[in-house]
């Protein structure tokens, strides 16, 4: 999905161009592969704790899950 964020060069100027992961059938998705995405278009989404489920246990803290 295409978004608005602060640019790789300088992080002062917002650009229109990024990338970010969204859910499959989003209507505004465009199927891409990792290696179709140019790095420095990458916004990588917000993850934090929370996001984290607490339900169930994990073999490791490093298991992260996104919502």
């Amino acid at each position: 999905m295409q978004v608005c964020g602060p640019s790789r060069k300088d992080t002062n100027v917002i650009v229109n161009d990024l990338l970010t992961p969204c859910s499959p059938g989003d209507p505004d998705a465009r199927e891409m592969t990792w290696i179709d995405v140019p790095g420095e278009k990458l916004l990588e989404p917000i993850v934090s704790l929370t996001d984290r489920p607490t339900d169930r246990p994990t073999d490791t803290n490093s298991a992260l899950y996104v919502r």
